[in-house]
């Protein structure tokens, strides 16, 4: 056999191969091996794409009750499982009424606002709205929407597979996150292809969201919604929950807001033969619905820290429903503010230009 020095002078077809040199597969493995996770990662998307809204919401309300989960916790001797499970009985004990209760004042919303748009004049609108005019007793209404929730549930959930199987998603996640959340986002950030450094980034735009959407989109509108009902059982509108349902779903729409309600509703009760009730709505709507907005909204966003404009989040929801269903109502903003989140660290990376003023 000739040393190698002699055989890189020999005819190419008679040189010994160098093995010493890199192979085709040892450069084109690694890129497969990266192809297939990407592919694998994506399916695996899609895999939890029908449980998606539970998966986020579970995961941030575990979030915000960590403080809780923690107190329970040292209370119970550092038992987490238990601590857990008390927690995920004390959040279903809150959230079960409350769903349950909106179903039949959506319902009712639904066909106040088909009555509304069918009517012929001022006066017909008005009645439909006022009915007999006798005073609105808010506690009774509470009382029998809530005895009709129950039935209007259970035939939701006797005859929606899906509705079942994201409740029980929700509550299956939620204990799981709010008992080993800090072992899986220890996981995630072990076997991230991101640095950690840049993982913790895109897991604090992800729990800003959730932040942003929860408390300072969705508590403002609820806050407007709840001051609009008492409102409109004041003024004695028989459907004052309903009104105040879509008051709520108004306050959503930036520039806006509750205007988009309160306003017409204003306008009917004074054409339609109400004045005073006109009044009162109006004033209450200038004065007490809308200084939400001036007021306590911004309280409520600084804490939320959600750095997305609000006519960003109202677009973005409106195109993640028509494009993910109604789980794209959290998965649109959520989508587009980690995207800018991503741009904002390939900009601090110096992979971007320069941010221009």
């Amino acid at each position: 056999v000739l040393p190698p020095e002699r055989c890189r002078t020999l005819p190419e077809e008679n040189r010994i191969p160098d093995v010493s040199a890199e192979t085709p597969s040892a450069t084109v493995q690694p890129r497969s091996l990266g192809v297939l996770a990407a592919v694998l990662a994506i399916l695996a998307g899609m895999v939890f794409l029908p449980c998606s809204i539970s998966l986020l919401l579970s995961s941030w309300f575990a979030l915000f009750l960590r403080p809780l989960m923690l107190r329970l916790t040292k209370t119970l001797r550092g038992r987490t499982k238990a601590a857990a499970l008390v927690t995920t009985l004390l959040v279903l004990a809150v959230l079960a009424p409350v769903l349950g209760a909106l179903i039949p004042i959506a319902l009712s919303a639904v066909e106040l606002s088909s009555t509304l748009v069918k009517s012929q004049q001022w006066r017909d609108a008005a009645t439909n709205i006022v009915g007999d005019g006798a005073p609105t007793d808010l506690v009774k209404l509470v009382r029998e929407h809530l005895s009709s929730a129950w039935g209007a549930v259970g035939v939701i959930l006797s005859t929606s597979a899906s509705v079942l199987f994201g409740l029980a998603m929700f509550v299956v996640s939620f204990f799981a996150f709010t008992m080993n959340g800090e072992a899986v986002v220890k996981w995630l950030r072990t076997h991230s292809p991101l640095s950690e450094p840049n993982f913790d980034r895109m897991a604090g735009a992800y729990a800003e969201t959730g932040r942003g959407l929860i408390v300072g989109v969705g508590m403002t509108a609820l806050i407007q919604g709840a001051l609009a009902t008492i409102t409109y059982a004041i003024v004695g509108i028989p459907r004052a929950l309903p009104l105040g349902l879509l008051t709520t779903v108004s306050a959503l729409i930036p520039g806006v807001g509750t205007i988009l309600l309160w306003g017409p509703v204003t306008v009917i009760l004074g054409l339609g033969g109400y004045p005073g009730k006109a009044v009162i709505v109006g004033i209450s709507g200038v004065f007490v619905i809308s200084s939400v907005d001036n007021f306590l909204k911004p309280i409520l966003t600084n804490r939320a820290k959600l750095k997305l404009p609000a006519v960003l989040v109202f677009i973005t929801m409106l195109s993640g429903l028509v494009a993910f269903g109604p789980s794209g109502l959290l998965l649109g903003p959520l989508f587009v503010r980690l995207a800018i989140e991503a741009f904002e660290i390939l900009r601090d990376e110096k992979r971007l230009g320069p941010k221009t003023e």
